[in-house]
């Protein structure tokens, strides 16, 4: 038997990042995507056009649709907790002789009241993602294998399971569900069972919303293969997937907090106008939404794309693009109630745009940072101008539940 194992490196920060990263997966699964094999292979064509000719290999054995594919790093970035240390990680070169409470000393008064509380919002987001991240990959039987960046961090790097110090994670223990023969999955109205054992697999799923029962139905699974159907039903909650062996033990599990943002009719301001600003500085708070790129406010506050590569990274020569770390997002108390941390910003992921706000003045209500708090940037920021407050925005807020909320809570006039 001739065979090849087609493998590639995947880093897209989630949910920013979710459609790149669904796009990737799906056009390394069916075989469309350029790796590193086939760039080799049109570069040095008579070197394999002679070593296949050698092996007998026949040219279709190497259809990139059919070879066995690997994911062979992935992941993303989860701070460790600084209260579980016992080493010197951060007398490393990269931290400057910095601690993580340096690093995350600003959130302390605004967002978090210790390191630990914000370490372990980071740690939920790196859950967050990875369970994303694994499920799409699931979905597709062509996809043969998945291997996560590091076991645990080393160096500068936060992105594994355990710390420095090899203490787990806070999401450690649920890692497991992930990882086992039966995965259900629930994706876009769709629920998945994924099999990636030897053989066929007869068993039963049963789909619960908020404690009641939404499906529960009697299935086989081929060994290696994707089960699926449609899971209509109505409004976000907690949905409980569970999979039954023919002896009644729970042999797959997995669940997600939907949150899903009804249609409220309101408008919002497009762009900074003059008139705007007349209304601000005499007293009232009016939430912008800015679309474009560029500076406002005399330079005082800049919107960029992050799809720019000071956030990431591209290559001309194979499809190689991504987000070299992860983002965390944060938000203000004044919403927390709204927004909630553990989700590791999954309730956005409808609401955001590619654009995000750099301002010298104001306070970031909804935002993300990069890595060790650093690029910080905004979603919503306000700023105080005159006697009023401006809002700023990319999110896509207009005619959303969570814009109405937004505004009541801020006072803010349309």
């Amino acid at each position: 038997m001739s065979s090849d194992i087609n493998d590639y490196h995947f880093y897209f920060s989630y949910p920013d990042n979710k459609k790149n990263w669904d796009k990737t997966i799906e056009s390394f699964a069916r075989g469309k995507f350029r790796t590193f094999y086939m760039r080799r292979k049109y570069s040095l064509r008579e070197l394999f056009e002679m070593v296949e000719k050698k092996l007998k290999i026949p040219k279709s054995n190497f259809d990139l649709s059919k070879l066995p594919k690997i994911v062979s790093e992935f992941g993303c970035w989860g701070l460790p907790d600084p209260s579980l240390f016992v080493g010197d990680w951060f007398k490393y070169p990269i931290f400057d002789g910095k601690s993580v409470s340096d690093f995350i000393k600003e959130f302390e008064e605004l967002y978090y009241r210790t390191p630990s509380e914000m370490a372990v919002d980071s740690q939920w987001k790196e859950f967050q993602t990875l369970k994303y991240e694994i499920e799409s990959m699931r979905i597709h039987p062509e996809i043969a294998g998945y291997v996560l960046t590091e076991l645990s961090d080393i160096s500068w790097e936060a992105n594994g399971v355990l710390d420095f110090d090899r203490n787990p994670k806070v999401f450690a223990p649920y890692l497991k569900w992930l990882n086992l023969d039966l995965l259900p999955i629930y994706r876009n109205g769709m629920i998945y069972i994924s099999n990636v054992s030897s053989t066929d697999l007869r068993c039963r799923v049963i789909a619960k919303l908020d404690g009641e029962k939404i499906l529960d139905e009697k299935l086989t699974v081929k060994s290696f293969d994707v089960w699926k159907r449609r899971l209509d039903f109505e409004g976000g909650g907690l949905l409980d997937l569970e999979i039954l062996d023919e002896q009644g033990r729970t042999v797959g599990r997995n669940f997600y907090n939907l949150v899903r943002w009804k249609k409220v009719k309101f408008s919002v301001q497009k762009g900074i106008k003059a008139n705007i600003l007349k209304r601000v500085e005499n007293g009232e708070t009016i939430l912008v939404q800015l679309n474009e790129e560029g500076e406002y406010l005399d330079g005082k506050v800049r919107v960029y794309s992050s799809k720019t590569p000071a956030f990431g990274f591209d290559s001309h020569w194979a499809n190689w693009s991504g987000d070299w770390i992860g983002a965390f997002y944060y938000y203000h108390p004044s919403l927390i109630d709204l927004l909630s941390p553990y989700l590791g910003g999954m309730e956005l992921s409808d609401l955001l745009g590619d654009k995000i706000i750099i301002s010298e003045e104001g306070k970031i209500l909804i935002g993300k940072y990069i890595g060790w708090n650093m690029a910080k940037c905004g979603y919503l920021v306000e700023i105080k101008f005159g006697k009023g407050r401006l809002l700023l925005a990319t999110l896509k807020l207009e005619d959303t539940e969570l814009g109405k909320k937004i505004i009541e809570r801020l006072k803010i006039q349309e």
